[in-house]
């Protein structure tokens, strides 16, 4: 994900927002596509490491978020490159991204972690998922079927280029095993900090 801001405002990176944040907690704003998603849990983190307050603001998905923080109703947006709707570097001015390794869409902006919270990696993801009781011969064929579509050239460029996403593509056990640790970590967020849905 990123952690935008509006060409209005005046910060450049992301320490200097957290400073900004310091000076007068719980008057910078951030967006998020609902309480509960990864922009709220991350920046919950990021709060309790960097000692910093700022105010959620929760809307009803993307579209609603993204045209937010186009008219500059927000201090810091944060989603992913396509969840910000194509406005990073043009109304939106990126401060930092969320996962632990640079994106190769923005090689050139720091991560949290670079900027201080070293403790942050948070990565968005979409994956596919079947029922149990699906026949591991037929996961099988899906995955491989999966597998070479995402290898199609003409696909691949329109998911990394625009899109920014990094495509793992990664086997089934793998995948269950991510999605493990990432319930682990979020589900304790959530629990720690008494977050709530809707």
């Amino acid at each position: 994900m990123i952690i935008t801001t509006h060409n209005s405002r005046p910060w450049q990176n992301l320490r200097e927002v957290i400073a900004a944040a310091k000076e007068k907690p719980e008057t910078l704003t951030y967006g998020s596509i609902g309480n509960g998603s990864l922009s709220h849990l991350t920046m919950t983190l990021m709060q309790k490491a960097g000692d910093f307050r700022v105010v959620h603001v929760p809307y009803r998905g993307g579209g609603p978020m993204s045209a937010a923080a186009a008219a500059g109703e927000l201090d810091m947006p944060m989603a992913t490159n396509a969840g910000l709707g194509g406005q990073v570097g043009r109304t939106l001015r990126p401060l930092a991204q969320t996962g632990a390794v640079r994106s190769a869409l923005f090689p050139d902006l720091p991560t949290v972690a670079e900027q201080g919270l070293p403790s942050i990696d948070a990565l968005a993801w979409w994956g596919l998922l079947a029922p149990t009781r699906v026949p591991v011969a037929i996961q099988r064929r899906f995955h491989a079927a999966l597998v070479k579509a995402l290898a199609e050239p003409e696909l691949r460029t329109r998911m990394t280029g625009p899109l920014g996403i990094d495509v793992v593509a990664s086997m089934p056990e793998e995948f269950s095993a991510f999605l493990r640790n990432q319930m682990t970590l979020w589900g304790r967020v959530v629990r720690e900090n008494n977050i709530r849905s809707e």
